[in-house]
């Protein structure tokens, strides 16, 4: 989501008049799209920012901003902790990242802008023609609120785009030669439930993305479609359905776990069992038993145990397969 909301920015800038550059010390403006969810991402954004002083003492013009989660997370308290920032702007101002670059080219006077909004801009609509694989947004937001995890606090609530402005931008994109599309989304099975439910249609066979899927799938000249990331709650039998049935959509999913202890799942506020989560992905490879998937595992979640540690994660035809995990564990 970040190299997405890179792209879009740059091709905002870009239409502002901006041309782009390889060279920091040739740029006149330096943007710097972080990340919040490990300490060590801040900790990198933060010594490299800081890094930035030494270019602006040679050219005391160079505006310096700071985007993304981190700036959404401290907001104007990284303007006082690192002085060589003129701007901080959050995940859902991103927009008007050219109208601050003038008002401060104006005025000099620093700025914070991290207020959420409860609309996604088609202002990030912007794509580079010619890849060959674009990302696409499809929402914004999560509402699961893991215990770990920090993204409904830095990207705000689940926000959905409409499907046909999605399939335009798509179109766009293949016109321009791109064959294979990522959907992205923080919790992109739930694409569209949030409005569902504001309206009164949400029940549990909706499944927009299916819908979105379906609608993508049909657009002339695309060969392939990904999508990130899905999340066990929202894949019901309408979702399954749509990604064994539709030719364009790749037979490999990212499925996180996190954990197969159902004790540490509802410490982590997951949602789902490992039973839940090993019967969908059991109607998964029923209609298609060529299909692969990957995933993600925690270890060492505050209060886990060596049983936990060891309950069965995966079951495969009947077999289980025990985690195989060794080394250090965090």
């Amino acid at each position: 989501m970040n190299e997405r909301d890179s792209e879009a920015l740059a091709c905002l800038l870009e239409a502002d008049g901006a041309v782009s550059t390889d060279s920091e010390e040739d740029a006149d403006l330096i943007v710097f799209n972080t990340c919040s969810v490990r300490d060590q991402a801040e900790r990198k954004a933060i010594g490299k920012i800081g890094f930035m002083k030494k270019i602006k003492a040679r050219k005391p013009g160079l505006v310096v901003g700071c985007i993304g989660c981190m700036a959404q997370n401290y907001g104007d308290k990284l303007l006082k902790d690192l002085p060589v920032l003129d701007f901080v702007v959050g995940t859902d101002q991103i927009h008007r990242v050219p109208e601050i670059v003038k008002d401060i080219l104006r005025t000099r006077r620093r700025t914070a802008e991290t207020q959420l909004d409860k609309i996604i801009r088609p202002e990030l609509d912007g794509h580079h023609p010619g890849a060959v694989v674009a990302e696409v947004a499809v929402m914004r937001g999560c509402d699961q609120f893991c215990s770990y995890c920090i993204v409904p606090h830095t990207r705000g609530r689940e926000k959905s785009r409409p499907i046909p402005a999605i399939v335009e931008e798509v179109k766009r994109l293949v016109d321009a030669g791109t064959r294979e599309i990522l959907l992205l989304g923080q919790n992109i099975t739930a694409y569209g439930v949030a409005e569902a439910r504001q309206d009164g249609t949400y029940t549990k066979d909706f499944s927009a993305f299916a819908d979105l899927l379906a609608a993508v799938n049909d657009v002339p000249g695309l060969a392939r479609i990904r999508f990130t990331s899905p999340h066990v709650h929202f894949m019901n039998d309408k979702f399954i359905q749509a990604v064994r049935d539709l030719p364009k959509v790749c037979k490999c999913f990212h499925v996180p776990l996190q954990s197969g202890s159902d004790r540490i799942l509802k410490l982590m506020r997951r949602s789902y069992t490992a039973a839940e989560y090993l019967d969908c992905i059991r109607k998964i490879r029923e209609g298609l038993p060529e299909v692969n998937f990957t995933t993600d595992v925690i270890v060492g979640f505050p209060t886990e145990t060596e049983e936990d540690f060891h309950l069965p994660l995966f079951a495969a035809r009947g077999h289980e397969i025990r985690a195989g995990l060794s080394g250090r564990r965090a």
